[in-house]
């Protein structure tokens, strides 16, 4: 898919690019409000204004995703993004800075970042078929991995080097770059035929019927149900591990080059993931990754929690990253269950989710800063991790997950094949609107 589609590869520099530039931002921001605030509790409580819009905004970021052209979504999310992070250098220079300014920021790129998140997704989506679907998830993962390796080695050095500031600045640069690279493409084939199936949503922007209608989609069949809630879990184990690294790394006497260093093994540890899981999937079926995702994840948070920052640390961050990205898996499996014209509308939904467990971890770990330490706060958080870690499995233990036949995950299956039960689509059809795109 990669070789012969000139819109996929530009699309993949453009998020490289972007991935770079937003793991920099996350490296500056949470050093910059450290040193405005002097408090460790900052940290979470900013991450923690980066959920809220995710919540509020799900069923206009679905509809809007449903009925627009993706790409030109991304662009003007890309530049709005870069006008919102320049105001920060720029308030600075004029000796106004505060704490709030930075929160309001965050807010913004959050909003952006529903938009951008599902979008991007749509975008992939349409650009793939059902075959092609988990190697092309796996491959935008890796890459993003790739984006957020770099970024989070050249954010700890240019933070230790020239302070957060420049940081956020090259950030801007990115969001602009990105921007310009999405300009260029045109729509494939594919794209053309799935925008004209979708031509006519049943819902117009701003309202709450898409959103109704894809909530209706998720209760009403179980395996997306099952999996919506593996995915939305781990995406929480993600939100809990970066909200405490920053304050955890700090109280252990070290910069913004460990956090730097930890986060690039994270990214590293996700990249092995996302090369591995369609291989993993196809050779031995979906429950090894499933598991490894529910006890690989706090497991390894645990480990993480108690050792000192130094080798057996990185090791363990890198494996954290790999666990982790078992999410590559729920994703396209819930994918390929959501029709063509809800596609938005399910990212912006699972969004939501992921804000609202976003909202609790970073709302938990800014009330635990305020009596324990840091690194006492990641060992109740890993703890906690564990803990939550059982419902998870047992849910994968009385699911019916589908094993893999010679077909990429989508493609054809056997009459007696168990993923073709309660989704949209009637018998032996996953949807007629994915059917005739396709």
């Amino acid at each position: 898919m990669i070789r012969g589609n000139r819109a996929y590869q530009i699309f993949l520099v453009a998020t490289l690019l972007s991935f770079i530039g937003s793991t920099i931002h996350v490296v500056a921001a949470s050093w910059l409000i450290l040193q405005l605030t002097g408090a460790a509790y900052s940290v979470p409580l900013l991450l923690l204004f980066s959920a809220v819009p995710g919540v509020l905004l799900a069923p206009i970021v679905g509809s809007v995703v449903d009925r627009f052209d993706s790409r030109r979504l991304l662009v003007g999310v890309d530049v709005v993004s870069a006008a919102a992070v320049f105001s920060i250098p720029l308030i600075s220079a004029a000796h106004l800075l505060a704490p709030w300014h930075l929160y309001v920021v965050e807010s913004v790129l959050a909003v952006c970042g529903q938009f951008y998140g599902s979008a991007s997704r749509v975008f992939v989506r349409r650009l793939a078929s059902d075959k092609d679907l988990l190697r092309a998830n796996a491959t935008t993962t890796l890459v993003y991995q790739i984006g957020i390796a770099v970024g989070a080695l050249v954010g700890g050095l240019v933070v230790a080097a020239s302070g957060p500031q420049t940081g956020l600045v090259v950030n801007g640069a990115s969001f602009l770059i990105s921007a310009i690279g999405m300009m260029v493409i045109r729509r494939t084939r594919r794209q053309q035929e799935v925008a004209a199936s979708t031509a006519a949503p049943s819902s117009p922007p701003g309202t709450w019927a898409g959103f109704a209608r894809t909530i209706r989609l998720i209760t009403s069949s179980s395996r997306i149900w099952q999996l919506t809630l593996l995915y939305v879990g781990l995406q929480a184990m993600h939100r809990l591990l970066s909200s405490l690294l920053a304050p955890f790394v700090s109280s252990t006497g070290n910069g913004a080059g460990t956090q730097g260093g930890l986060q690039m093994v994270y990214s590293l540890g996700s990249i092995v993931a996302g090369t591995l899981i369609p291989t993993i999937w196809k050779r031995f079926g979906s429950v090894p990754i499933l598991i490894c995702g529910a006890i690989g994840v706090p497991a390894l948070a645990v480990a993480f929690s108690v050792a000192r920052v130094q080798t057996g640390s990185l090791l363990l961050y890198g494996l954290l990253g790999l666990a982790v990205s078992a999410w590559i898996y729920h994703l396209t499996a819930a994918q390929l269950l959501v029709p063509d014209d809800q596609q938005g509308t399910y990212f912006a939904t699972t969004g939501s989710l992921v804000s609202l467990a976003g909202i609790a971890v970073f709302g938990a770990s800014t009330l635990l800063l305020h009596v324990v330490t840091p690194a006492t706060a990641y060992r109740i958080g890993a703890v906690a991790l564990l803990v939550s870690a059982v419902p998870m499995v047992l849910a994968l233990r009385r699911r019916s997950a589908p094993e893999p036949t010679d077909q990429e995950p989508g493609g054809a299956t056997s009459d007696s094949d168990p993923d073709q039960e309660d989704h949209p689509g009637g018998s032996g059809s996953r949807h007629p609107v994915r059917n005739n795109a396709a």
